[in-house]
């Protein structure tokens, strides 16, 4: 059995973490770094994670960075749970893990632009957020044509895909980003929501307190 620790902060995108580990059913002991007081900056923290960000899972004594990474992990572990589909050969393995870095790496990144834009400059903000938010609004008539015709990203079962993405919409939402045009996409955002792993992880939020 391994032993897990997850480095994570309340609303951060560990939270997408969190659930994928609620969904195992697995054990972990928890470690807040308060990102709001810089604690991922702590010389303590950056032994850890060097980058200073969260999450950052330790598993035996090994520390694995990187959202993607970690999901691409957990499900490795548990490739039957759900958190992506059992893929039919390697090509559509690989594509899954394409989806889920396209989420991490290009969609992340916009919608940190229209939450937190002062991380992308030095000077004005305005500049940066604005540009954040055409690519957000950029991308929704995709994500609108793919669950027009499907009930999750994959289909018929919800992965870890689906709430990494309403992540990133709810981010960007909490900076005035609006979405309500898009029905599908509202929709799914909603579903994700009622997901009783997502509400446990809420839960486990709340009751941190932070």
């Amino acid at each position: 059995m391994n032993e897990l620790k997850l480095y994570h902060y309340p609303r951060a995108c560990s939270r997408v973490t969190v659930t994928a580990l609620i969904k195992l059913g697995l054990n972990y002991d928890s470690v807040i770094i308060d990102i709001t007081k810089g604690e991922q900056k702590s010389a303590e923290y950056l032994a850890i994670n060097p980058d200073g960000k969260v999450p950052a899972l330790w598993v035996n004594g090994e520390i694995i960075t990187q959202n993607a990474a970690i999901l691409t992990f957990l499900h490795r572990l548990y490739p039957k749970s759900g958190l992506l589909p059992q893929a039919e050969d390697l090509v559509q393995e690989i594509q899954q893990l394409s989806d889920l870095f396209w989420i991490a790496s290009t969609v992340h990144p916009m919608v940190r632009q229209v939450r937190t834009p002062l991380r992308f400059t030095s000077g004005d903000t305005a500049g940066v957020k604005d540009d954040g938010e055409a690519k957000v609004k950029g991308i929704l008539p995709r994500l609108e044509s793919r669950f027009a015709n499907s009930a999750w990203w994959f289909g018929e079962n919800w992965s870890v895909i689906d709430v990494y993405l309403h992540w990133c919409l709810a981010t960007a939402a909490s900076a005035g980003l609006v979405f309500d045009d898009y029905s599908a996409v509202s929709e799914h955002f909603e579903k994700v929501e009622a997901l009783p792993e997502y509400v446990e992880a809420l839960n486990r939020e709340a009751q941190i307190g932070k």
